[in-house]
């Protein structure tokens, strides 16, 4: 849900500043490129976990069983861990610095 809102959001903008005049139409050429960069991070991200936590072997299972248990509690248990969680989950912590609108001030590159 969150990476749809995401989507949309960055679409959404850019759409209302080409209607409203503010920016050029080229500008819809950033949305593909930044939010793939994101997916793909997520898509690994989430393979990562995913391989971890189904993989087999002794200690993998330890991990799982034993290890995780016992580190997740303390880490997240902190106002700081809560924080980064809470901004991972969410994707509030999404930027986009090697876009082409990351150049200069925010918009300005695209509305010229």
């Amino acid at each position: 849900m969150n990476t749809g809102i995401g989507d949309a959001l960055n679409l959404a903008w850019k759409l209302a500043d080409v209607l409203r005049g503010r920016a050029r139409s080229s500008i819809l050429e950033t949305y593909e490129p930044e939010r793939r960069a994101f997916a793909r991070r997520l898509v690994a991200t989430t393979d990562r976990l995913f391989t971890v936590a189904t993989r087999d072997g002794t200690l993998a299972r330890w991990v799982r069983t034993r290890a995780m248990p016992g580190v997740l509690p303390r880490v997240f248990g902190t106002d700081h861990g809560r924080a980064f969680l809470f901004a991972t989950v969410s994707q509030t912590r999404v930027r986009y610095r090697a876009s082409a609108l990351a150049e200069g001030s925010d918009r300005a590159r695209a509305r010229r």
